[in-house]
């Protein structure tokens, strides 16, 4: 696991900060990376996992992909980077989506290890900022709507088969 204190610098009046980031950090990897295939360096987490259970496992992960990032988002994360990290959260979702290649690309596409790369890449540039609640806002709304898009399409395809 990664050292936080780049982002120390920027959070050092607030060890809250500093501990939920930590927290982020480890969520992030138990879904992209926990787990080792033995005898290689392929690693796998929780969401290729959850990616198994048909249609549901998929709008989970992207829920729980969608809050790893909003958590991102309250520690100064500016809006090009929250919709950067809802293109990786997305892109995953799309392609984990589909049955099989979905199941297989779970294992490579790894949006969380992604987005946090993004939050390390934004706090050593300098580019923390306090204050997102709009930003905070404009991706709850993304994240219900893609979710409600979903369900709604699995209703409607359900209906369509039987």
């Amino acid at each position: 696991m990664e050292n936080l204190d780049y982002m120390a610098v920027n959070t050092a009046h607030d060890p809250e900060a500093i501990a939920d980031l930590d927290r982020i950090q480890r969520f992030t990897r138990l879904l992209d990376s926990q787990f080792r295939i033995p005898g290689t360096n392929i690693t796998f987490g929780l969401d290729p996992i959850l990616g198994l259970i048909p249609g549901a496992g998929d709008i989970l992960s992207f829920g729980i992909s969608g809050f790893v990032v909003a958590a991102m988002a309250r520690h100064g994360v500016k809006g090009q980077v929250v919709i950067m990290m809802i293109g990786n959260i997305l892109i995953d979702f799309v392609v984990g989506s589909v049955p099989i290649v979905g199941s297989i690309a779970d294992f490579g596409l790894k949006a969380n290890s992604r987005n946090m790369r993004l939050l390390r890449k934004h706090y050593q540039e300098g580019k923390y900022q306090k204050s997102l609640a709009f930003v905070l806002l404009m991706l709850m709304v993304v994240m219900l709507s893609v979710i409600g898009l979903s369900i709604w399409g699995m209703i409607a395809l359900l209906r369509w088969l039987f």
